[in-house]
């Protein structure tokens, strides 16, 4: 599974250094950043078919870099971990580990000169001890500009996952700290 994520971060990262010799959609350099945050993520599993997960809670995050085209339009690329959930069934149980890549597109509403609504949407190739795919993400969150080259982030993101039929509809709120370029 992680070939196909190391093949998406190097096309964003292609994709960066292409625009990054040009300049954003309004005639002003690029804002690059990266930054990490850390909460709690939520699964919530399809419970029809016998299956329990018990991962309400854990403790997850997430490190991303993007690129913010003009005041309106960017990008971003991110890897998250959404923590341990334990899975039983009537054959057992066994804990396992959610992680992934991910690639979306980011809507900017500036609301006043230092905070702006941000919203996104694009994909997640992601991998369990059990299972992977590559499903849909959205989100959505406020992004303060605390000093000129560091922003503090408040993010939801929805992760409507699907393994072998069974949705893994998994929610992350975090915080965290981006630093600009």
């Amino acid at each position: 599974m992680y070939h196909h994520g190391i093949t998406y971060v190097l096309f964003f990262m292609l994709g960066l250094s292409g625009v990054a010799c040009g300049q954003g959609l309004g005639g002003s350099p690029l804002d690059f950043y990266v930054g990490g945050s850390v909460g709690a993520s939520v699964v919530n599993l399809d419970y029809d078919n016998g299956v329990e997960i018990n991962g309400l809670g854990a403790i997850g995050g997430k490190v991303f870099g993007g690129l913010i085209v003009n005041k309106y339009i960017g990008i971003e690329g991110q890897y998250v971990r959404f923590g341990e959930a334990e899975i039983k069934s009537a054959g057992g149980s066994s804990d396992t580990d959610l992680t992934g890549w991910g690639f979306a597109a980011t809507g900017n509403a500036p609301i006043t000169e230092r905070l702006t609504l941000v919203a996104r949407a694009g994909f997640l190739d992601w991998e369990s001890d059990e299972d992977d795919g590559t499903d849909l993400h959205v989100g959505g969150g406020f992004r303060f500009e605390a000093f000129d080259n560091f922003a503090l982030r408040a993010d939801w993101d929805f992760y409507p996952l699907n393994a072998d039929g069974v949705d893994l509809n998994t929610h992350m709120v975090t915080i965290g700290g981006q630093f600009n370029f």
